[in-house]
C-alpha cells in the first residue's frame, strides 16, 4: 500500500533491533516515528494527532497495536480516532490488507 510507504520504511529500520513487534506511525504535520514499545511511543508522540498507524509483528504479519494503545493515542488527541490503520481482514477465505480508521477497530463503548 503506496501511502503506507513511508511507515513500512520506519518499519524495516526498527526491524535492525529483534523485537515482537514494531510500530510505526505519521503525525498529521507528517513527522514519522517509530518503536518496539507501545507506551514509549504514546509518549514519544505526545498530544499530537496521529494520521497513521502501522503495526508489524516479528514474522512480517501486519496486525493491530493493541486496544489500550489505540485507546491511549485517542485520549491524547481526540483527532486520532480518524487516523487510518492498515489492517489484515478475512473475507471469502483469502487474507487481504485494507485501511479503515482507528475509531473501527475501538470497542463501540470503550471510546
Amino acid at each position: 500500500m503506496e501511502e503506507f510507504e513511508k511507515l513500512f520504511d520506519e518499519i524495516n529500520r526498527l526491524r535492525e533491533d529483534e523485537a515482537q513487534q514494531y510500530i510505526a506511525v505519521e503525525l498529521d504535520g507528517g513527522k514519522i516515528l517509530g518503536g518496539t514499545n507501545e507506551f514509549k511511543l504514546a509518549e514519544a508522540i505526545g498530544g499530537e494527532a496521529v494520521a497513521k498507524i502501522l503495526c508489524v509483528w516479528r514474522n512480517g504479519e501486519v496486525d493491530l497495536p493493541s486496544v489500550a494503545f489505540r485507546k491511549l493515542l485517542c485520549s491524547l488527541n481526540s483527532r486520532s480516532t480518524h487516523a487510518k490503520i492498515l489492517i489484515r481482514t478475512f473475507l471469502g477465505g483469502s487474507e487481504e490488507l485494507a485501511v479503515k480508521e482507528l475509531s473501527a477497530t475501538l470497542p463501540r463503548n470503550k471510546l
